[in-house]
């Protein structure tokens, strides 16, 4: 039949196929397959649009734009576009644990000049450059070749403190001082022409000078490991010093904005011109309606709740206040702060006195739309999820739980928070979340918009780390470490979440052997990028003999299927009860340090594949 409609219509139909549909139906006929080889380039090039795969329809696609948003690893010079969507299809089906996936360690190359990094603090990726940076619990901060695990630049242990955190973002990373000031290093293959720095935050005496050293290092190293080349890899040079008028706590720097926070404000710099550019006022209360009489005044300095609260009288001070900031978060046009009791988003604006908070939540009810994991469907990473629409709660009581992180997703319109109990919110479209956030009508609309996402129970597990990147065709894919798994839960795009929509269809894996409590609590960073999960692992307290191994394997996979049984069980070894009927979730599990950190790497696109 379709034989007998113009090519160009045919050409039309093709264009809402799937990419497993296109090669299924060219296979079905020999005129079929004839058609498909005549219009190859056409057929594939609107499937990797209908997937998200590309923006731009050119002959070929376009390496320097998709460049942009994926893996050296995905693009191959001269690729075609069905080459192109079968490389797409096969990471997307990798993250949903339907094709093959590794776990390696990244390769050191120990040198005459530097140690390479055995205690791993936090880390950082740049997949286009082929770059990986981390810090040190030692001290340091280490770049190098993310194939090979060659140094390329550091800066001595001696002058980045232990510890240290650092954020990256297009060729520019940030770490802190003792005195909470940040400095700022431009990768120096980029922006030939750097915009002018403000002069209040030029680079000081103490980063030229480590500059020089530096160098003198990188030199050595990169003679060693690449005689022929002509030119240095990964080198950072001073860019900028960036000194706020207080002490600030936690940041997070996507291009070309730092966010950094104090106890009541948070500071804004565009980075490359290191000028601050907004500062938003009171973040650390709720603004709208009057405070509890029993609070005003007496509210300690630090933020802590006053000596003169009894236990049983906690629960509402806890929903009037941030807590200890524990994590943050910004995109375009909003803030994410987390505190230990709540997350609060705020509008960015030139005009401080206009910013408003835009949505809260203080965790006083789970989302509307509850999924759990099921016991195994696949032997490697998959999990059953089954998801069920909750009714809005008649009583008033709340289960509080402590918020570990928050982050905002790649499009800005949701977040998602990971609380203390093993529990995942994402709150979808939430800048139309309605009412005053103190009322009950803002709980509801917040309720409604929620996907409440158990991985575990607080019982046996604890939550322990975040992270949130975007996929293909505008889904999600968020990464949880537990102190008894590291998940990853792929979400739709959430156009919508209504009281009449479906629940929305989401995946959860887990990489299946990362499974040992004792390696898991130590864990202090997970990153996601096209292709790769990256994480600090102890392979040592990980090692053990086969026998010894498989029992401890063994063992491991149990507690872990009945933590998840466990889901929605609560008792006093996890729970703190107030005389009002509140419940404040208590995991009592204790977390591990480790002699010896490492970076690993969940490969989604495996070269063998």
């Amino acid at each position: 039949m379709f034989t007998a409609l113009p090519p160009e219509i045919v050409l039309q139909i093709l264009s809402y196929l799937p990419v497993s549909s296109c090669s299924a139906l060219s296979a079905t006929s020999h005129t079929w397959n004839v058609f498909f080889a005549e219009n190859e380039m056409v057929i594939y090039r609107e499937a990797a649009f209908l997937h998200g795969f590309a923006d731009r329809r050119t002959a070929l696609p376009d390496p320097t734009v998709l460049g942009e948003r994926y893996s050296y690893r995905v693009l191959q010079p001269g690729m075609s576009w069905k080459s192109l969507c079968k490389t797409r299809t096969r990471v997307r089906n990798s993250w949903n644990g339907f094709a093959s996936s590794t776990i390696v360690p990244l390769p050191l190359k120990v040198t005459n000049y530097i140690a390479p990094p055995d205690r791993v603090h936090r880390i950082k990726v740049d997949e286009r450059r082929r770059l990986i940076m981390t810090t040190s619990q030692k001290g340091g901060l280490f770049v190098m070749d993310i194939d090979s695990g060659s140094a390329l630049f550091s800066l001595s242990p001696i002058y980045v403190h232990d510890y240290a955190h650092i954020e990256y973002s297009e060729g520019y990373i940030i770490f802190d001082r003792m005195d909470s000031s940040r400095e700022v290093w431009r990768l120096q293959e980029i922006d030939p022409t750097p915009t002018p720095v403000d002069a209040a935050s030029r680079p000081d005496q103490e980063q030229l000078e480590q500059f020089r050293v530096a160098m003198h290092v990188a030199r050595r190293l990169q003679s060693a490991s690449t005689p022929d080349s002509p030119t240095l890899r990964g080198c950072f040079e001073p860019h900028a010093l960036l000194m706020a008028p207080e002490e600030t706590r936690a940041s997070r720097f996507v291009y070309p904005t730092l966010l950094s926070t104090a106890s009541e404000r948070a500071y804004l710099w565009d980075v490359p011109t290191g000028r601050l550019v907004e500062v938003i006022e009171r973040v650390d209360i709720l603004p709208s309606g009057n405070p509890p009489a029993s609070q005003n005044a007496s509210e300690t300095e630090d933020g802590a709740h006053p000596e003169e609260y009894h236990e049983d009288d906690l629960s509402p001070w806890l929903s009037d206040h941030l807590g200890e900031l524990v994590y943050v978060d910004h995109s375009a046009d909003c803030i994410f702060l987390a505190g230990s009791y709540a997350v609060r988003v705020f509008a960015k604006s030139r005009h401080t006195d206009n910013a408003q908070p835009t949505s809260s939540t203080s965790n006083t009810h789970p989302g509307r739309w509850c999924s759990t994991c099921g016991l195994f469907v696949y032997a490697l990473l998959r999990y059953q999820v089954d998801v069920n629409m909750r009714e809005w709660p008649d009583d008033h009581h709340k289960l509080i739980d402590r918020v570990v992180a928050v982050h905002v997703s790649p499009c800005g319109s949701h977040f998602a928070a990971l609380l203390g109990g093993c529990r995942l919110l994402i709150v979808t479209n939430f800048r139309h979340v309605a009412g005053d956030p103190r009322s009950r009508d803002h709980e509801r609309s917040l309720y409604e918009r929620t996907l409440d996402i158990q991985l575990g129970s607080p019982r046996t597990a604890r939550s322990i780390y975040l992270a949130y990147e975007g996929g293909d065709g505008g889904e999600g894919r968020i990464a949880v470490v537990t102190s008894s798994a590291v998940f990853i839960i792929i979400v739709p795009p959430f156009e919508a979440l209504t009281l009449s929509s479906e629940p929305p269809k989401i995946c959860i894996t887990r990489v299946k052997s990362l499974i040992n409590p004792s390696c898991l609590s130590s864990v202090s960073c997970l990153m996601l990028s096209d292709t790769g999960l990256f994480l600090n692992w102890d392979p040592v307290e990980d090692s053990s003999s086969d026998s010894d191994g498989e029992f401890m394997q063994q063992g491991w996979e149990e507690s872990l299927e009945n933590s998840l049984r466990d889901i929605g069980r609560l008792d006093e070894e996890c729970v703190d009860h107030y005389s009002n009927g509140d419940m404040l979730v208590a995991p009592d599990i204790i977390a591990n340090d480790t002699d010896v950190s490492m970076v690993y790497a969940v490969n989604f696109l495996p070269s063998d594949t």
